[in-house]
């Protein structure tokens, strides 16, 4: 792992500080903070922002998945 952190460590550092603060707040410094690295090394994981984001939809839905990957309805 580059940096001492994988990329499911930089998406479950992201969740935590959208969950605490608000989508306003994510930037690539802000995870790599929180996980105790620069924020350049994010880059090795994520290309930008935007990737950041679409990490954490997929990571969100994917964790949304019932167990035995049943086809539950997600709830919005």
């Amino acid at each position: 792992m580059n940096g001492g952190i994988g990329t499911q460590c930089v998406l479950r550092a992201a969740l935590e500080l959208v969950d605490e603060h608000g989508l306003d707040v994510l930037s690539m410094r802000r995870p790599g903070a929180r996980r105790g690295v620069e924020g350049m090394s994010l880059y090795h994981h994520v290309l930008n922002r935007s990737a950041l984001l679409d990490g954490l939809v997929e990571w969100v839905l994917h964790l949304s998945v019932p167990p035995g990957g049943g086809r539950g309805r997600l709830m919005v």
